[in-house]
């Protein structure tokens, strides 16, 4: 279960490019996350979700997406710049054929912009 949890957390980490060969495998969140500004809160949202559960679809099919929450933090508090943001990822997901059906783990981004 961990290595899955792993799985998870790296597939949601990377980006389209990454990986030498597979240009297709990751969520692509950092384009999605430096553009949220530029975009309607709930589309943002929106296209994360939908980036998320396509890749784990396809490329971890054991794996069952229970919810995503997503918590945008406009400025951090110990740093002084005002363009720099944090957005924190919480997936809560079930792998049945393992009879593990309440499992999560946070992913946090940064962007500046």
């Amino acid at each position: 279960l961990e290595q899955l949890a792993d799985n998870l957390r790296n597939l949601v980490q990377t980006n389209n490019g990454d990986r030498l060969g597979r240009y297709d495998i990751g969520c692509n969140l950092k384009s999605l996350v430096f553009d949220r500004n530029a975009s309607v809160e709930a589309d943002y949202e929106k296209n994360i979700t939908q980036s998320i559960e396509e890749q784990v679809k396809k490329f971890m099919p054991p794996v069952t997406i229970n919810r995503i929450e997503i918590n945008p933090e406009k400025k951090l508090d110990n740093l002084d710049k005002t363009s720099l943001a944090k957005v924190v990822i919480k997936i809560n997901f079930a792998v049945p054929i393992l009879r593990r059906l309440d499992n999560s783990i946070e992913v946090i981004l940064y962007n500046a912009g």
